[in-house]
């Protein structure tokens, strides 16, 4: 049977099927139809696109940089005020224990360390209700408690030893004050304190490890 000269030629043009092939007279086929779009509407898509991937990376970007931002802020008033208030307190307890000492040891300045001693309880309330008010952690949850008890118990403990001590006998207190109660007590309270402030190191330190990893993930966004 002779070859029609017309599948010799479709045959010379790469197009085994012919003119009549599903690839069309043009031997590309229907997937590249972007290439018989108009250059005014390839440069259209080509910026649509460009302009898509943009506003993707930027939003991440930003959605980035706002948890940045509260892990910030969480940072600041969540903690570092925290353990202003905490260290405070801290400080109001200790100057109690040195009142306290002196008002053993010193009869003629009694009523004014019972005003200084005053003064320092009103100073460990304050900053503890101002502490108590922030957000707070499970951990700070569960510690608190014992915080109360302990502070609590401390200053019972201080007005029994005044107490004795204003009746003069200071034979029983001194005891109390050196190695008894009012010493555990005293401890249990630095203690519970110091946990106190732990956790806000502890916590602040999480943060920042977090604001470590966001940043990683930003930098490789905005660097794609």
């Amino acid at each position: 049977m002779p070859v029609q000269p017309s599948l010799i030629k479709s045959i010379h043009r790469g197009d085994p099927a012919g003119a009549n092939s599903p690839r069309g007279q043009d031997g590309r086929g229907t997937m590249p139809a972007f290439n018989n779009l108009k250059t005014g509407t390839k440069l259209t898509a080509a910026f649509l696109a460009m302009a898509a991937i943009i506003l993707i990376v930027a939003a991440l970007g930003l959605f980035s940089l706002k948890a940045l931002n509260g892990n910030t802020t969480t940072l600041y008033n969540d903690r570092m005020v925290c353990v202003e208030q905490l260290g405070n307190a801290q400080s109001a307890a200790m100057s109690m224990r040195g009142d306290t000492y002196k008002y053993f040891l010193v009869p003629e300045q009694r009523d004014k360390l019972r005003r200084n001693i005053a003064a320092d309880v009103a100073a460990v309330d304050k900053n503890i209700k101002a502490y108590k008010a922030t957000y707070l952690v499970q951990e700070e949850k569960d510690a608190i408690p014992k915080f109360d008890l302990a502070w609590a118990g401390y200053q019972q403990v201080w007005a029994d030893f005044a107490k004795k001590v204003d009746a003069g006998d200071e034979k029983t207190a001194l005891p109390n004050l050196r190695d008894g109660v009012m010493l555990i007590r005293r401890l249990a309270l630095e203690t519970s304190i110091q946990n106190l402030i732990k956790i806000q190191v502890d916590v602040g330190a999480q943060l920042k490890q977090d604001g470590d990893r966001m940043f990683a993930r930003v930098s490789v966004i905005m660097a794609a």
